[in-house]
C-alpha cells in the first residue's frame, strides 16, 4: 500500500504550518486561561488614522515566505494570492467564494469525462503575447509532465497528472479537456492553475522568480522572505485595480505581525494570534476580528494499534473534550466546535445534518469502559509545536480534560521537520494519535476527503468503508451524486468517530478602516479585491 500512497507535499497545507515561528515563547494553558479572565489595557501610542501607504497603494504582511512565483509550485494561500494577480487562470474564486470566469467566458461538461473551456478573446501577456487556446494546452501539457515539474511541484499536481488524459486545442478559443475518470469539481481546481508564458520561459526566463504578467498586477521586485512588489499591469484586459502599487510584506513571526499591526506600517495584516487581537481592538484605525478558515484542528488516531482501533474508544475522547470551553478562552471565541466532521461551511458538501459531539464525562466513562478501558489509559499524543496558531496551549487543553476521565496523555512535541518524518513513516513507529490542521488548495470537497483515504501519506486511521465510499466519489458522474456520496462519506466519519474533531482554525486579521477588504475563509488575500474605504 505505501507504495500507492500520495507524497506529503501534495497540498498547500505543507506551506501554511510554516506560518506562525515556532520559537516564540508561550505561556501554559493553565496560565494562559487565568490571564484571559483579566480585562487588557493597551495603551497605543500611535494614534494615527491613515494607512501604512501612500495614496493608491496597500501593505499588505502575509505570515511565511513566498518562495516561488511559478504556478507549477507546491504553495500556501498567500503565494497563491500574489501568482493569482500576476497569471490569469480559466476560472477563479471571487471574495464570495464563488466560482466565476477568468480566462474561460464559459465551459460545459458534455459527457463525464470531458471539458470544453472557450477562451476569453483579446487576452495578452504584458509583452503582447496573445494567450490562446495552443497557450492553455501547452501549461497544462507541462503540468501533467512529472519531469518537468517534479523539482518545484512534489506531488501537488497529482490529481492532474492522474486525472486529465489529453488536452486538445480546437481552435484559438477553444480548450477540451478529456479525463480519465470523472471529475465534477474540476472546474474549481483550474482556478488554483495559472497559465504562464512558456515561450518566454524557454527564452531563459525563470518563472520561479520571475513573471510576463496577464493579470492585473506585473511584478516590481521579488525577495521571497522580504517583500514582493506589485504594480498596477496596463497590459491587463479588465478593470484596472484600485491600488497601483502593491507590496506584499513577509513578517514571520507572531510579534513581528503585532508590531507592524500597531505601527501602521502594514495595511492589512493576517495570522495574528488570537490572545494578540487584544492588543489591536482599542486601536480606533483598525478593524479587527477574524473569519472561520476553511482549514479544521482534528485529533488523528492510530487505527493500527489498541485502543485506538476500537470504535468505542474513539468516540469516548470525542465526548471528553470540551471543545466549547477551549475556542471560548484560548480562541477567544472567534470559531466553534467542528460539526463532526472535517468539513464546514466553506465546503460544498458540508453536511448540515450533523452536529458536534457534545461534551459528557459521563458518557466519555461509559464508553471507555464499553471498549474495555475502564480504569482509563495512557496515550502519545505528538504535535509539531509552535506550527498551528495556538497549537501548543489547545494540545495542553485537551490533555488536560481527557486526564479527567482517566487517559493519561504524554505530549511529544516535535519540530516541524520530525513531524513530518514520523507521519510518513510506518504506523508502528507512530505516536499514538497527532494533532493536525488541514485544507486543500481548492476548497472542494474531495481535496479535503482525499486526506482521510488509507492513500494519503499521513492517515493512519484506516477504515475500509471509508475508503469504499470514497472510491465511489472518485467515479461520481453528477453533481447529485457527488453530493449523496460525500453527505455518507461525512455521516461515516462522524459514527465510526475515525477522528477526534476540534474546531476550524479561525483566520485573523487586522485591517486598517482606509481600506475596504474582505477576507475570504479560503486565505486568498488580493490586492485587487482591495480598494479605499467610502
Amino acid at each position: 500500500m505505501g507504495a500507492n500512497r500520495h507524497a506529503i507535499y501534495e497540498e498547500e497545507w505543507m506551506a501554511y504550518v510554516l506560518e506562525v515561528n515556532s520559537s516564540r515563547n508561550r505561556k501554559s494553558w493553565k496560565d494562559f486561561i487565568s490571564l484571559v479572565a483579566i480585562p487588557a489595557v493597551v495603551a497605543l501610542c500611535l494614534g494615527s488614522t491613515g494607512g501604512a501607504a501612500q495614496a493608491n497603494e496597500l501593505t499588505i504582511g502575509v505570515p511565511n515566505a513566498i518562495p516561488c512565483l511559478d504556478p507549477a509550485c507546491n504553495n500556501s494561500q498567500y503565494e497563491r494570492s500574489v501568482k493569482s494577480q500576476l497569471h490569469l487562470a480559466l476560472t477563479s474564486v471571487n471574495q464570495d467564494e464563488q466560482l466565476v470566469p477568468q480566462l474561460a467566458t464559459s465551459w460545459e461538461n458534455p459527457a463525464p469525462t470531458e471539458w470544453v473551456f472557450t477562451l476569453r478573446d483579446g487576452v495578452t501577456f504584458e509583452n503582447g503575447t496573445p494567450i490562446t487556446a495552443e497557450t492553455v494546452k501547452a501549461n497544462f501539457d507541462r503540468y501533467r509532465d512529472r519531469s518537468a515539474t517534479a523539482k518545484i511541484a512534489g506531488s501537488w499536481l497529482a490529481d492532474i497528472q492522474s486525472s486529465v488524459a489529453s488536452i486538445e486545442a480546437i481552435d484559438d478559443s477553444t480548450v477540451k479537456f478529456t479525463l480519465t475518470r470523472p471529475w465534477t469539481e474540476f472546474a474549481a481546481r483550474l482556478a488554483s492553475l495559472p497559465i504562464i508564458d512558456l515561450t518566454w520561459v524557454a527564452e531563459g526566463n525563470d518563472a520561479t522568480k520571475g513573471a510576463n504578467a496577464s493579470g492585473p498586477y506585473r511584478l516590481v521586485s521579488f525577495d521571497p522572505t522580504s517583500a514582493i512588489v506589485l504594480e498596477a499591469n496596463p497590459a491587463y484586459y479588465g478593470e484596472p485595480p484600485a491600488y497601483s502599487k502593491v507590496t506584499y510584506r513577509v513578517l514571520t513571526s507572531p510579534a513581528a505581525r503585532l508590531t507592524a499591526a500597531q505601527a501602521h506600517e502594514v495595511d492589512v495584516v493576517l495570522a495574528l494570534d488570537p490572545q494578540d487581537l487584544a492588543a489591536l481592538k482599542g486601536d480606533s484605525a483598525l478593524k479587527v476580528g477574524a473569519v472561520e478558515s476553511s482549514r479544521n484542528y482534528f485529533i488523528w488516531y492510530n487505527t493500527s494499534r489498541p485502543p485506538f482501533d476500537n470504535q468505542d474508544i474513539r468516540l469516548a475522547l470525542n465526548y471528553a473534550v470540551n471543545k466549547a470551553a477551549i475556542t471560548g478562552s484560548l480562541m477567544d471565541g472567534m470559531t466553534s466546535p467542528s460539526k463532526g466532521q472535517v468539513l464546514n461551511e466553506p465546503y460544498p458538501g458540508f453536511n448540515t445534518d450533523l452536529k458536534p459531539f457534545s461534551f459528557d464525562k459521563a458518557k466519555a466513562k461509559e464508553l471507555l469502559a464499553s471498549g474495555g478501558q475502564p480504569n482509563g489509559f495512557k496515550m502519545t499524543l505528538s504535535y509539531p509545536s509552535g506550527a498551528y496558531p495556538g497549537i501548543d496551549l489547545i494540545v495542553q487543553a485537551v490533555a488536560a480534560q481527557l486526564g479527567d476521565v482517566g487517559v493519561n496523555v504524554d505530549l511529544q512535541p516535535m519540530t516541524l521537520a520530525n513531524w513530518v518524518s514520523m507521519l510518513q513513516g510506518d504506523a508502528s513507529k507512530a505516536t499514538d494519535a497527532t494533532v493536525a490542521a488541514l485544507a486543500p488548495a481548492d476548497t472542494q470537497d474531495v481535496g479535503m476527503l482525499k486526506f482521510f483515504a488509507s492513500s494519503y501519506t499521513m492517515n493512519k486511521s484506516i477504515d475500509p468503508k471509508y475508503d469504499e465510499l470514497f472510491a465511489a466519489l472518485l467515479k461520481a458522474e453528477t453533481q447529485e451524486e457527488h453530493a449523496k456520496i460525500v453527505k455518507e462519506l461525512t455521516q461515516r466519519q462522524h459514527d465510526n468517530a475515525q477522528l477526534l474533531f476540534l474546531f476550524p482554525t479561525p483566520l485573523t486579521y487586522a485591517i486598517n478602516k482606509s481600506v475596504d477588504m474582505k477576507i475570504p475563509s479560503n486565505g486568498m488575500i488580493r490586492a485587487y479585491d482591495a480598494s479605499p474605504a467610502k
